[in-house]
């Protein structure tokens, strides 16, 4: 099955880490961890994991547009945060994303770092167009 790369330029580029921002096979698209970054890479309200959810979730938007899908072809996401005191914090911003009826499946890991430094939450999706 062919395999299409999406690449945007309103996120920063992860050629260097050797991957793309979103990855299409087929009627599905594999999106890559998103944070609160923008295009050259600075982190983006840094401390505040609210605000950084919400940039990640925009960031996460924006690829699955470039790929012709949206938030509501989500099927499944996986969180990763600093701290398990994140989720009660969070929640509303997850809830906004994803209004849809099934909501997708999650998964939510608290690690120990995430890259780069001063990201406090990233996350990746599976989503499923057509």
């Amino acid at each position: 099955m062919e395999r299409k790369a999406i690449n945007i330029p309103e996120v920063v580029s992860y050629e260097q880490y050797a991957c793309t921002h979103a990855t299409q096979c087929g009627n599905m698209i594999f999106v890559s961890g998103q944070a609160s970054v923008d295009a050259q890479g600075e982190v983006l309200h840094e401390g505040d994991i609210v605000a950084q959810c919400d940039r990640a979730f925009q960031n996460m938007r924006a690829v699955l547009k470039a790929a012709g899908a949206n938030m509501k072809d989500v099927v499944h996401y996986n969180i990763y945060v600093l701290s398990n005191d994140a989720w009660d914090k969070i929640a509303p911003v997850r809830k906004r994303y994803f209004d849809t009826d099934p909501m997708p499946a999650c998964v939510g890991v608290a690690v120990k770092e995430l890259y780069p430094p001063g990201i406090l939450i990233e996350m990746d999706a599976i989503a499923m167009v057509g």
